[in-house]
């Protein structure tokens, strides 16, 4: 169940929108992406040496049962280059009472958030404007068409150089060249702009994030809160997955740890990191907290949206 659910959890921190299929590690060759600015990807405006680190809580409904679990992953920002990053991801999984380390890995990607390696092609669409939270926002649209392996994921991102959180609003389709079916569709976009946000001592301004995943087996749907100043942007976030037939089977929360902008040396000791003694966010009292906590509480997942997501 955990090893199910980590790939959500690791695009969504990593960048957004990005489908699952396309986050595997690849080879570190960088692709020819033509004028793309740094600060489109969540970790790009960053130096070498940023991290933070998230909590994620997943209950599970699969099977008849209740599982619990909770996964605090690491990311370290380890290389920027003109044109593609890499970070360092480490997970600590804790189950059952016990607590276990997975092994690191390095995730490389262009700005747009592709994997490197693959046959890729950039087109830029020209510009466009959406309509957010009352505002107009000139964008300019680019269409990313990456292949890896048997895999083609084309990508449609609206991205703006001025208004945070930059992409404003991503497209994907993972589909196997081989067979031709649709892996993952996914839409993530910006509703909300200039949300206060208290992230440790700071009152940040942060916009809220929806994220839709499509798949054969069901959806899962994330609400997100977003910081161009907190590395890989998230800050906190409450998803749901729900079955073909509309049946909630996991729900899970993600909320930010601990963070920094250089090396730290608070070096994990154990099977615990070693964090400063603050809590640095938690989730909106008016979202539901899909721990454990009642389904009334807070926003309600109506069942028009929830058919919609489907």
């Amino acid at each position: 169940m955990v090893s199910g659910w980590l790939p959500l959890i690791l695009v969504l921190a990593i960048v957004w929108g990005v489908v699952t299929a396309a986050v595997a590690e690849q080879p570190s060759a960088a692709p020819p992406v033509p004028n793309v600015p740094r600060q489109i990807h969540p970790w790009g405006k960053f130096e070498v040496g940023a991290w933070k680190v998230l909590r994620a809580t997943t209950e599970s409904m699969e099977d008849g049962g209740r599982t619990v679990s909770v996964t605090e992953t690491r990311f370290t920002l380890t290389e920027v280059t003109d044109t593609s990053l890499a970070i360092r991801v480490e997970v600590l999984v804790e189950m059952a009472g016990k607590r276990f380390r997975t092994e690191p890995h390095v995730v490389r990607q262009g700005f747009h958030g592709e994997p490197l390696g693959g046959a890729l092609q950039v087109r830029d669409l020209g510009s466009a404007e959406l309509a957010i939270d009352g505002r107009t926002i000139e964008c300019r649209v680019m269409e990313v068409n990456n292949l890896v392996s048997t895999v083609r994921t084309v990508s449609k991102i609206w991205y703006s150089t001025v208004v945070p959180p930059y992409v404003v609003k991503k497209e994907a389709t993972a589909t196997d060249t081989a067979t031709g079916r649709i892996l993952e569709q996914a839409t993530t976009e910006i509703t909300v702009l200039d949300v206060p946000c208290r992230v440790g001592r700071q009152l940040l301004s942060t916009s809220q994030m929806k994220t839709v995943q499509r798949y054969d087996r069901g959806t899962v749907t994330t609400l997100s809160l977003v910081s161009p100043e907190v590395p890989g942007a998230i800050v906190c976030q409450t998803s749901r997955e729900v079955d073909r037939e509309g049946r909630l089977v996991r729900r899970t929360t993600v909320e930010l740890i601990d963070y920094g902008l250089q090396p730290t040396l608070r070096h994990p000791g154990g099977l615990r990191w070693h964090f400063l003694p603050r809590r640095v966010s938690e989730l909106p009292p008016e979202w539901i907290r899909p721990g454990l906590l009642p389904e009334l509480q807070g926003l309600q997942w109506s069942t028009t949206e929830d058919s919609s997501d489907r």
